[in-house]
């Protein structure tokens, strides 16, 4: 089975290192909590933007679910 693979960065411009290794892990956890509804074969690179690190949980886990449907990364039972 082919593995799915997912890279986190974060720019400087986010802020601090503080702010965005937080970022990064918010994007990370939303990502795994996604994983079973994500199809196989993929590699993709994800980009912490200035809003992951203020957002609340639910609005990151939302984004990260709309941009993986537009992407075509995500199965439709999600």
């Amino acid at each position: 089975m082919p593995l799915t693979r997912f890279g986190v960065t974060a720019g400087r411009q986010l802020g601090s290192a503080v702010r965005r290794n937080r970022a990064k892990r918010r994007l990370r956890a939303a990502l795994d909590a996604l994983q079973p509804h994500v199809l196989p074969g993929w590699d993709a690179v994800w980009i912490a933007r200035t809003g992951a690190a203020m957002a609340t949980w639910p609005e990151v886990v939302r984004a990260v679910e709309t941009l993986g449907r537009r992407a075509g990364l995500l199965t439709t039972s999600s």
